[in-house]
């Protein structure tokens, strides 16, 4: 059986986003153990009825941690999540799901994890496509990283912490997502090493006009396991629609209210802001190894 532990990296006096997606990993994932590496004390993580079993103070987040996108500050912080994944990896020999804040569980995911954690020992979600030849481009994402306690993930991790601390020196905008795929492209073993979750897994927050009509239909699922609020700049509005999914799994309906749903789908989903799988990852942008001859 999977001994899961499922990381958070909180940052900031805001606990919303934590407060419902711990919950929502409690719900649907009762075995895992919660960890939280916060610059928060446990008694404000109690106060503000924060899931957690184990409490991480991370003395490496500044006191002030709202800073703007884009800038040295939010560079350097977004650079502790490979710290933290690590730190997880080395403080409890055990297979991590790292998830940011705005990540809601819709159905257990511990089962999945460990079919996958068996093929590779690295995994990571996309925003986008799969690349060339299954390889992924610009579209990963940082926000879901499942990792095993494997040699070859701990150098990865402390590789990829390193080059981004690096590259923060010249180009002070580069945060993890950024660093992570300068090394993914200049390290082929990498490819070997890394599996890549099906947007039907984690869904990014682009495609969130594909769940918000569903839920949970009688003993089907229409709904991915894990969805993140990617791609929505602003707190009101991730908070809103995780507000939402969290009402939307305890409805029941008709297959009328479903053929409705279906309906609202179309038209919603010409009005989200989602990116061009043609402009995310482009044929000069390709790795000159992943080429055919």
């Amino acid at each position: 059986m999977l001994n899961l532990k499922i990381v958070y990296l909180q940052i900031g006096s805001s606990f919303d986003q934590l407060r419902m997606s711990s919950r929502s990993a409690r719900q649907w994932n009762p075995s895992a153990e919660i960890v939280v590496y916060s610059n928060s004390t446990e008694a404000e993580l109690v106060s503000n009825k924060i899931e957690f079993d184990h409490h991480q103070y991370w003395k490496y987040i500044q006191e002030d941690a709202r800073v703007a996108i884009g800038s040295k500050d939010f560079a350097e912080l977004t650079a502790q999540k490979s710290a933290v994944i690590l730190d997880s990896l080395q403080t409890y020999n055990s297979p991590t799901l790292y998830v940011d804040t705005d990540v809601i569980f819709n159905h257990s995911v511990s089962d999945s994890l460990e079919k996958c954690l068996e093929i590779k020992p690295l995994w990571i979600s996309t925003d986008s496509h799969w690349g060339i030849q299954g390889v992924p481009s610009l579209g990963v994402c940082m926000g879901i990283l499942a990792v095993k306690p494997d040699p070859s993930v701990l150098s990865f991790l402390q590789k990829w912490h390193l080059s981004h601390l690096n590259h923060i020196q010249s180009q002070n905008y580069i945060h993890d997502q950024d660093a992570f795929n300068l090394l993914y492209r200049s390290e082929q073993e990498l490819y070997a090493l890394t599996g890549i979750f099906p947007v039907t897994f984690a869904m990014p927050g682009w495609m969130y006009p594909s769940i918000s009509h569903f839920h949970r239909f009688k003993n089907g699922v229409v709904t991915p396991p894990m969805f993140h609020c990617s791609y929505v700049a602003h707190d009101k509005e991730k908070t809103d629609r995780m507000k939402h999914l969290l009402q939307m799994q305890k409805k029941h309906q008709s297959w009328g209210q479903f053929c409705k749903n279906l309906i609202d789908l179309v038209f919603s989903t010409y009005k989200e802001c989602r990116p061009s799988y043609s402009s995310v990852f482009t044929q000069k942008d390709a790795n000159p190894r992943l080429q055919n001859p």
